[in-house]
């Protein structure tokens, strides 16, 4: 079996009937669906949010079964999919396919990170999903991205305390490939074992 290389086809007359269902007024990512009508979304929701194995086994540097979602999130949104597909799970407010398929370029996106990651920041039940809006701003270089990580792994650290550093470190190299300078002044302003962590990264790269 031939390995996807971060490409699907040709739009053919079959995709273009299955963007289609996908738009239709009867059908969304989200929401009521019923029998196969039901089956075919969520079977198009699971191949744009995880992709198979093949995709998997052929990131660079990576395994199949590689446990780091960030990694495989960023060779998914490599895909050369269809752009509706993204705009359409941004009208629905579908945040688990908006958080694989983000990219650069695309206005809507700049204005749905804005609105989603301040509501995620006043629910202290959506850590999670925080933290992948934040890496999703930074990964698209969203202009308030680091602004919005800098005040974010402030406030998560206050919650959460040691178990942030993880996630904190994680998103460090991609803040600090964007401003550096910014990151460095923050570090003064931030509790010390992140002021450390932070430290710890910007001084590396």
């Amino acid at each position: 079996m031939q390995r996807l290389q971060f490409a699907l086809p040709p739009v053919s007359r079959v995709w273009k009937r299955t963007v289609s269902l996908i738009h239709s007024t009867t059908t969304t990512l989200r929401g009521k669906a019923r029998g196969k009508t039901r089956q075919k979304r969520e079977a198009i929701r699971r191949f744009l949010i995880s992709g198979d194995e093949w995709l998997e086994s052929s990131l660079e540097g990576g395994t199949p079964g590689d446990d780091d979602p960030q990694v495989l999130q960023a060779a998914l949104a490599q895909r050369k999919l269809d752009p509706r597909w993204l705009q359409t799970a941004i009208e629905q407010d579908d945040l688990e396919v908006v958080i694989v398929l983000g990219t650069t370029g695309c206005e809507s996106l700049v204005e749905y990170l804005d609105g989603k990651e301040s509501e995620l920041a006043q629910s202290r039940s959506k850590t999670f999903e925080w933290i992948n809006v934040l890496a999703l701003m930074l990964r698209t270089e969203h202009p308030a991205a680091v602004d919005r990580y800098l005040e974010g792994v402030r406030v998560l650290y206050q919650r959460s305390q040691s178990h942030i550093l993880y996630w904190i470190g994680k998103l460090a190299p991609h803040a600090i490939a964007i401003d550096r300078t910014k990151v460095e002044a923050a570090l003064p302003t931030l509790p010390n074992a992140v002021s450390e962590e932070l430290a710890a990264y910007l001084y590396q790269y």
